[in-house]
Protein backbone atom coordinates (compact mmCIF):
# COMPACT_ATOMS: atom_id res chain seq x y z
CA UNK A 1 0.00 0.00 0.00
CA UNK A 2 1.40 3.37 -0.97
CA UNK A 3 1.76 6.47 1.16
CA UNK A 4 -1.07 8.09 -0.85
CA UNK A 5 -3.40 5.13 -0.16
CA UNK A 6 -2.74 5.29 3.56
CA UNK A 7 -3.22 9.06 3.57
CA UNK A 8 -6.54 8.69 1.72
CA UNK A 9 -7.74 6.06 4.23
CA UNK A 10 -6.79 8.29 7.16
CA UNK A 11 -8.61 11.26 5.60
CA UNK A 12 -11.73 9.15 5.05
CA UNK A 13 -11.68 7.86 8.63
CA UNK A 14 -11.34 11.44 9.91
CA UNK A 15 -14.37 12.47 7.82
CA UNK A 16 -16.43 9.55 9.16
CA UNK A 17 -15.43 10.36 12.76
CA UNK A 18 -16.26 14.04 12.28
CA UNK A 19 -19.77 13.20 11.06
CA UNK A 20 -20.23 10.70 13.91
CA UNK A 21 -19.17 13.31 16.49
CA UNK A 22 -21.57 15.86 14.99
CA UNK A 23 -24.40 13.31 15.17
CA UNK A 24 -23.47 12.48 18.77
CA UNK A 25 -23.52 16.18 19.71
CA UNK A 26 -27.02 16.51 18.21
CA UNK A 27 -28.19 13.45 20.15
CA UNK A 28 -26.72 14.83 23.37
CA UNK A 29 -28.47 18.17 22.81
CA UNK A 30 -31.78 16.41 22.18
CA UNK A 31 -31.36 14.46 25.42
CA UNK A 32 -30.66 17.67 27.36
CA UNK A 33 -33.80 19.27 25.93
CA UNK A 34 -36.11 16.36 26.73
CA UNK A 35 -38.69 17.15 29.40
CA UNK A 36 -37.60 15.78 32.77
CA UNK A 37 -40.52 13.37 32.93
CA UNK A 38 -39.36 11.70 29.70
CA UNK A 39 -36.12 10.71 31.43
CA UNK A 40 -37.83 9.00 34.37
CA UNK A 41 -37.73 5.25 34.87
CA UNK A 42 -41.42 4.41 35.22
CA UNK A 43 -40.66 0.82 36.28
CA UNK A 44 -38.68 2.07 39.30
CA UNK A 45 -41.47 4.50 40.21
CA UNK A 46 -44.11 1.79 40.00
CA UNK A 47 -41.92 -0.56 42.11
CA UNK A 48 -41.91 1.84 45.07
CA UNK A 49 -43.94 0.73 48.12
CA UNK A 50 -47.13 2.72 47.49
CA UNK A 51 -49.70 2.79 50.31
CA UNK A 52 -53.38 2.60 49.38
CA UNK A 53 -55.71 5.33 50.64
CA UNK A 54 -58.46 4.10 52.98
CA UNK A 55 -61.02 5.14 50.36
CA UNK A 56 -59.50 2.57 48.03
CA UNK A 57 -58.96 5.21 45.36
CA UNK A 58 -55.34 6.02 44.78
CA UNK A 59 -52.11 5.54 46.69
CA UNK A 60 -49.49 7.68 48.38
CA UNK A 61 -45.79 7.60 49.13
CA UNK A 62 -43.53 9.57 51.48
CA UNK A 63 -40.92 10.22 48.78
CA UNK A 64 -38.24 11.49 51.18
CA UNK A 65 -37.57 7.90 52.25
CA UNK A 66 -36.55 6.71 48.77
CA UNK A 67 -33.61 7.95 46.69
CA UNK A 68 -35.25 6.49 43.58
CA UNK A 69 -38.13 8.98 44.05
CA UNK A 70 -35.89 12.08 44.08
CA UNK A 71 -35.77 12.70 40.29
CA UNK A 72 -39.50 12.03 40.13
CA UNK A 73 -40.19 14.59 42.85
CA UNK A 74 -38.04 17.13 40.98
CA UNK A 75 -40.02 16.50 37.80
CA UNK A 76 -43.28 17.01 39.70
CA UNK A 77 -41.98 20.27 41.20
CA UNK A 78 -41.35 21.62 37.69
CA UNK A 79 -44.61 20.34 36.21
CA UNK A 80 -47.72 22.51 35.86
CA UNK A 81 -49.91 22.15 38.98
CA UNK A 82 -47.17 19.93 40.45
CA UNK A 83 -48.73 16.95 38.67
CA UNK A 84 -47.98 14.59 35.76
CA UNK A 85 -49.71 11.80 33.88
CA UNK A 86 -47.29 8.91 33.38
CA UNK A 87 -48.20 5.41 32.38
CA UNK A 88 -51.59 4.49 33.81
CA UNK A 89 -51.47 7.03 36.66
CA UNK A 90 -51.94 10.70 37.45
CA UNK A 91 -49.24 11.72 39.99
CA UNK A 92 -49.16 14.85 42.14
CA UNK A 93 -47.23 16.33 45.04
CA UNK A 94 -49.03 16.87 48.32
CA UNK A 95 -48.53 17.71 51.97
CA UNK A 96 -47.55 20.97 53.67
CA UNK A 97 -43.93 20.46 52.59
CA UNK A 98 -44.82 18.57 49.43
CA UNK A 99 -43.40 15.49 51.11
CA UNK A 100 -45.94 13.11 49.58
CA UNK A 101 -46.51 11.86 46.08
CA UNK A 102 -50.03 10.66 45.35
CA UNK A 103 -51.08 8.58 42.40
CA UNK A 104 -54.49 7.80 41.00
CA UNK A 105 -55.44 5.64 38.04
CA UNK A 106 -56.00 7.95 35.09
CA UNK A 107 -59.44 6.48 34.46
CA UNK A 108 -60.47 7.51 38.00
CA UNK A 109 -59.11 11.06 38.01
Amino acid sequence: MSQEDISAIITKVKEILKVALEDLAKLEESWRNLPTEAKLDLAKIEALPWTAYRSGKGEWLLHEKYDVAKPFREALEKAPNKSLDLGAFHFKLGGDRRQFISRFPISEK
